[in-house]
């Protein structure tokens, strides 16, 4: 009996140490997300969601995780697949956003841990990570992931420049409540939203966005 009772004390035991190690697990943040010097960017394209979608490797719902440091002109992540919609079969990328701590585009702040996002990426070389991916058009062709209070998940232009070439009649916008319902949980996730100037002007349903990119594979 006192063997069963020590054995159990002892489990008790490694029990709380484990979850007390957990907790002192903390996410590794960038120190900087919005820098001092912020670079005005410019591209040499732009792109539509069709072209977007079709000159990707990998287009994917993903999640941030731990950011792993700067580059020259470039951040990286760990990000992790959520919902895939094209490319190879994976679970984690290392995922490359441009500008760095010290010197981020203006308006494009850095990644954060949990950050959602519907992203269109193209593989990324000459970089010391394997499954590392850059994203096209860089905040151009960024679409957040928000859910409502129901649990229902859409995604969002942040920029409304991806949403100028999809059609007009999947964007519910109009919706104002949703509008603000969708704002107010966005800051909650990551407060520097409410630092930004975000106008949410377009908003689609995941199921027709979905749908979409489905409709592109035939």
């Amino acid at each position: 009996m006192k063997k069963y009772i020590y054995t159990n004390i002892v489990i008790a035991i490694l029990m709380l140490l484990v979850g007390c190690s957990n907790e002192n697990i903390k996410a590794k943040l960038p120190p900087v997300r919005i820098s001092d010097i912020q670079i005005n960017a410019s591209f040499e394209r732009s792109y539509t969601f069709a072209e977007a979608y079709e000159e990707s490797d990998m287009v994917a719902h993903i999640r941030i995780g731990d950011w792993l440091g700067d580059g020259e002109y470039i951040t990286y992540f760990e990000a992790e697949i959520i919902e895939q919609y094209k490319g190879e079969v994976i679970n984690e990328i290392v995922l490359l956003q441009d500008g760095t701590t010290s010197e981020t585009l203006k308006g494009y702040p850095l990644f954060t841990n949990e950050n959602e996002m519907l992203v269109f990426l193209k593989h990324a070389v000459n970089t010391e990570y394997e499954d590392a991916y850059w994203i096209i058009g860089a905040y151009t062709t960024l679409l957040d992931v928000e859910i409502d209070k129901n649990g229902n998940q859409y995604y969002i232009d942040r920029y409304g420049i991806l949403g100028e070439t999809i059609s007009t009649s999947l964007n519910i916008a109009n919706n104002e409540e949703l509008k603000k319902e969708l704002y107010r949980n966005a800051i909650k996730r990551d407060s520097i939203v409410a630092e930004m100037e975000y106008e949410y002007n377009y908003i689609y349903n995941k199921t027709s966005l979905d749908e979409l990119m489905e409709g592109f594979k035939e």
